[in-house]
């Protein structure tokens, strides 16, 4: 939940108050996607999870 926070609170700086937070959002999402969704999706379809 907090990583999620963060993501969106890394999207209001850049988006909405126009804040250059250089490479860390594309990083950011990246990791994120990595272990909130592909890491869970490939555990699910291995019935691991």
């Amino acid at each position: 939940m907090v990583a999620w926070a963060l993501l969106w609170g890394s999207s209001l700086f850049t988006d909405i108050l126009k804040k250059d937070l250089k490479a860390i959002v594309p990083f950011l999402q990246v990791t994120e996607g990595i272990f909130t969704a592909w890491i869970p999706g490939v555990l699910m379809l291995l019935g691991i999870w």
